[in-house]
């Protein structure tokens, strides 16, 4: 069962922004305890640091790490990397074109990557960047997405995702869904789906929506999304979620993952029940930062 996150209440001093907060139960509507968003508008600047035993090439400015697809191929998300293994993962029915890279659409040059399923049962194509995750450090992560038609979303629709790993085991913590408003408008839709409690101290194990109306998914255009995660196993990390350079969430002393773990970051078109099917989806201009990088 869904919660879902819904402010209240919004007050803005010079210096801080805070929400507070209601949750409702997504299936019968009625309130529940109020839960404290702590939205603080602190943007960190970090350094960038290499995992222990891998050799990476110096990065140029606030960018660690970038996919522009103008390789024509995905070599770019292997780079630095002592094997690809895990880069691509694809489950259901996801298919690629041969390099799965296209010239149809592009944010930037001539090339993005192109991702289609059939989501009548479940379908992911995933697409994975884990050197700089696994580093333990604070990153900006955004790419740009082109959705060429509306979409329908029946069950749940997977973007963007960080992971968990440890021991073998893996684990979804937060993601960003489309999903339809009242009015079909699709629009962006942070969820915390931590296996273990979380994501704030005290929290159970649960599946909660953080709900949006500032902004909705365009057509047929380009939208940039942008999520700076400070990794925490315990509860002092924080996540701020952009949609082209509006807020959409910002929530400190939280859990990204597993006490021990690493952290894991993909792009992904991964869904169940989306009309028309099959569903395509465009991504482009992917990078990693230690510096916000904005649309």
């Amino acid at each position: 069962m869904s919660r879902i996150f819904q402010p209240c209440l919004l007050i803005l001093p010079l210096v801080m922004l805070v929400l507070a907060g209601c949750s409702v139960n997504a299936q019968d509507g009625r309130r529940s305890s109020n839960r404290n968003a702590d939205n603080r508008n602190k943007e960190a600047t970090v350094q960038p640091a290499a995992k222990p035993g891998i050799e990476r090439t110096p990065s140029q400015g606030p960018i660690v790490w970038q996919a522009d697809l103008e390789t024509g191929d995905l070599s770019e998300w292997r780079l630095d990397m002592k094997d690809s293994i895990g880069t691509e993962v694809d489950s259901g029915k996801c298919s690629r074109d041969g390099t799965g890279v296209t010239t149809e659409q592009a944010h930037s040059g001539a090339h993005s990557m192109k991702l289609v399923i059939n989501s009548q049962k479940t379908a992911g194509c995933r697409q994975f960047r884990k050197l700089e995750p696994a580093s333990g450090q604070s990153y900006y992560y955004s790419a740009w997405f082109f959705i060429p038609e509306h979409v329908q979303v029946g069950v749940f629709w997977n973007i963007f995702q960080f992971k968990s790993n440890i021991k073998g085991k893996s684990g979804l913590f937060w993601k960003l869904e489309v999903r339809n408003n009242e009015a079909g408008d699709m629009m962006i839709v942070p969820v915390w789906k931590g296996p273990i409690p979380g994501p704030h101290e005290g929290d159970g194990v649960d599946n909660i929506l953080y709900p949006q109306t500032k902004t909705i998914v365009p057509v047929a255009k380009w939208f940039h999304l942008e999520v700076f995660l400070k990794q925490s196993e315990n509860f002092d990390g924080q996540i701020i979620v952009w949609q082209d350079g509006i807020e959409l969430l910002n929530m400190q002393n939280v859990r990204t993952k597993y006490p021990g773990g690493i952290q894991n970051w993909s792009v992904n078109n991964y869904g169940n029940q989306l009309t028309p099917n099959p569903t395509t989806l465009y991504i482009d201009d992917v990078a990693i930062s230690t510096q916000r990088i904005g649309p």
